[in-house]
C-alpha cells in the first residue's frame, strides 16, 4: 500500500514521498532550492489576489443592481405621487372654472354700470343682472390631500429643484386664491345685506348694489382667476415626467 500524507497548505492527501503538493503546487519540504520557493510565492499571491478581484467585482455587481432596482422603485413611488397630485390639481381647475363662469356675470354687471352714465341705465338690463347682483357663491376649498401625501412621503428630495419650487408655488397659489373668492364673496354679502329685505319683498331697491359693482373689482378677481388657471394647467401638464427626478 502507498505512504500518504496530509499537504499542510491545503489538507489533501498526497503520496509522502512529494516534494511538491499536486493539488496547491506547494513544495513539501526545505530541501528545495532556494530559487524555487519565490516562484511559487508568487503563484501563491496571484491566487490570493484573484480571489479578492472575484469578491471586489462580486460586491460591484450587487451593489449596482441594488441601486438599480431602488431607481427603479423610487421611479414607480414617484410616478403614482406625481399623477395623484396631477389628479388633484385638475379637480381644482375643474372648480375654479365653475367659480369663474358663476364669477361672469359680477363682471358682466359691472362692465355695464361702469361703461354707462348712470341716468342712461336700461331698467330691463339692470334686472337682466339681478341674478349676478345677488349671487353668493359658497367657495370649497381646494383639495391638497395628495401634495400632503407627497410632502409627508419624503420624496421631494427626489425631485428636480426648481420644480419643485415651481410646484410649491402653485400650491401657494391655490391657497391665495381661495382667500381672494372668499374675501371678496363675504365683502359682497355685507353690501348686499341692506338690499335684501327689499329683496324679499320683490322690490327693486334703486339700482342693485351699485357702489360695489362700480367699483370694479370683479376685473381683477377675474384676472387673477385665469392666472391661477393658466398655472394649474402648465404644472399639470408637467407632472407626471419622470425626468423631473434629480440623477443619482
Amino acid at each position: 500500500m502507498t505512504d500518504v500524507k496530509t499537504c499542510p497548505y491545503c489538507g489533501e492527501e498526497i503520496l509522502s514521498v512529494a516534494k511538491k503538493c499536486k493539488h496547491c503546487c506547494e513544495w513539501q519540504n526545505d530541501s528545495v532550492s532556494s530559487g524555487m520557493k519565490p516562484r511559487n510565492s508568487f503563484k501563491k499571491i496571484g491566487r490570493y489576489l484573484l480571489r479578492v478581484s472575484v469578491v471586489v467585482i462580486g460586491v460591484a455587481i450587487t451593489l449596482s443592481v441594488s441601486q438599480w432596482l431602488n431607481n427603479r422603485s423610487d421611479k414607480k413611488e414617484m410616478a403614482q405621487y406625481l399623477n395623484a397630485v396631477k389628479l388633484e390639481l385638475e379637480a381644482n381647475i375643474k372648480q375654479l372654472e365653475h367659480v369663474k363662469g358663476k364669477f361672469q356675470g359680477d363682471v358682466g354687471y359691472s362692465n355695464y354700470l361702469r361703461s354707462n352714465n348712470k341716468n342712461m341705465l336700461n331698467q330691463d338690463t339692470i334686472i337682466s343682472y339681478i341674478g349676478a347682483a345677488y349671487n353668493y357663491e359658497r367657495i370649497v376649498p381646494f383639495k391638497t390631500s395628495a401634495f400632503e401625501r407627497f410632502k409627508s412621503s419624503g420624496n421631494l428630495r427626489l425631485i428636480d429643484n426648481e420644480f419643485l419650487m415651481s410646484l410649491m408655488d402653485v400650491y401657494q397659489f391655490k391657497l391665495g386664491m381661495y382667500e381672494l373668492c372668499d374675501w371678496y364673496y363675504q365683502i359682497k354679502f355685507d353690501e348686499m345685506k341692506p338690499e335684501l329685505p327689499a329683496l324679499y319683498e320683490g322690490r327693486i331697491a334703486g339700482i342693485p348694489m351699485f357702489n360695489f359693482f362700480m367699483s370694479g373689482i370683479q376685473l381683477g378677481i377675474l384676472a387673477e382667476m385665469e392666472r391661477y388657471i393658466k398655472e394649474f394647467e402648465e404644472m399639470a401638464e408637467r407632472l407626471g415626467n419622470l425626468k423631473l427626478l434629480k440623477n443619482k
